[in-house]
């Protein structure tokens, strides 16, 4: 934590909060995230949690199971 201001750590935090929801909005209204079932409802397969992996994913310069499409 020393290398930076704690301000900074907070933009960073934030930032990070910000992207994920916004990825998880993204795929709410994308047609290409809901995938017909033939024995259950219409299901989106990115949850808020799969959202919050891809960023942190994205942020450490590593791969994530699931991606938005």
């Amino acid at each position: 934590m020393e290398p930076l201001e704690m301000k900074i750590w907070v933009c960073i935090v934030v930032a990070y909060c910000a992207v994920s929801v916004l990825l998880w909005v993204a795929s709410r209204f994308s047609p290409y995230e809901w995938q017909n079932s033939s024995s259950g409802p219409t299901g989106n397969r990115f949850s808020i949690q799969n959202a919050l992996w891809f960023a942190m994913g994205a942020l450490m310069l590593q791969g994530s199971d699931a991606c938005p499409r």
